[in-house]
C-alpha cells in the first residue's frame, strides 16, 4: 500500500463511513481491486481512495489492485498528484490523515477539480 500514490487530497467521512457498514477486515475476498496507472515511475490509484483508507485503518499492509485499461485525462491525474505533492500526500497512510465532513469534502475538492476544469 505505501507504494501507491492517491490523486486526491481528502477523503469524505460520509463516504468512510458507507465503507466501513459493509468492509469486513477479516474476509479481503470481499474487497474489489484497486484501479491503479502508471504515471512516469509512480502507481496512482485512479479509484478506490475510500476503500484503500478503510483497509488502512483496519491494519492492512496490502490491497489487491489491477492495472486500469480504461482512456482517462492523465494530464488531470497528473495535476492531482502534483496538489498531493504539494500537500504532502504520497500513500493511503498519509490520505487517511485528511478525512473531512462529505460537505467539506465537497466544498474543498470538487471545487478544486472544477477550477482545475474551469482553468484548462
Amino acid at each position: 500500500m505505501a507504494k501507491l500514490q492517491p490523486s486526491q487530497l481528502y477523503i469524505s467521512k460520509g463516504k468512510l463511513r458507507l465503507v466501513l457498514e459493509w468492509f469486513e477486515p477479516a474476509e479481503p475476498g470481499c474487497f474489489d481491486p484497486i484501479s491503479v496507472k502508471r504515471l512516469n515511475d509512480r502507481i496512482i490509484m485512479t479509484d478506490g481512495h475510500t476503500r484503500v483508507v478503510a483497509a488502512h485503518l483496519a491494519g492492512w499492509y496490502t490491497v489487491p489492485v489491477y492495472w486500469d485499461e480504461d482512456e482517462l485525462d492523465m494530464r488531470a491525474y497528473a495535476i492531482d498528484v502534483k496538489w498531493c505533492d504539494e500537500e504532502g500526500v504520497h500513500n493511503p497512510v498519509d490520505l487517511a490523515k485528511r478525512i473531512v465532513p462529505h460537505k467539506e469534502y465537497e466544498r474543498l475538492w470538487r471545487k478544486r477539480c472544477m477550477e482545475m476544469v474551469l482553468t484548462d
